[in-house]
């Protein structure tokens, strides 16, 4: 590495986080959600890398598929060079099956 005197330099390290990753601009998310709430509609609550809230819906009629792509606007990190703009947050979900069925 050639460095000049007085200049300053970072290494930056990314760790990773339990529920997050980041795709360029983008924060990815896979959120569990049971067959009920697929199938019926649902309303969830996240909790963001900066600790304000998410609420994720689907309404009643809206069959959530396995594998399905929820693309949230403005929701990811900040663009660089312009951090008035954020990237997307995208929630794929993931389809919790019963391990029986019962009437209810």
């Amino acid at each position: 590495m050639n460095i000049r005197a007085g200049e300053v330099v970072f290494k930056i390290q990314v760790l990773p986080h339990k529920k997050f990753v980041r795709d360029g601009d983008n924060l990815k998310l896979t959120q569990e959600i049971t067959l009920k709430q697929a199938l019926l509609g649902f309303k969830i609550t996240i909790k963001h890398l900066d600790g304000h809230e998410v609420d994720i819906e689907k309404s009643i009629g809206e069959v959530t598929q396995p594998g399905e792509v929820m693309r949230i606007s403005d929701e990811g990190m900040p663009k660089y060079g312009m951090s008035s703009e954020k990237g997307d947050l995208l929630v794929t979900f993931k389809v919790r099956n019963p391990g029986s069925l019962n009437s209810k």
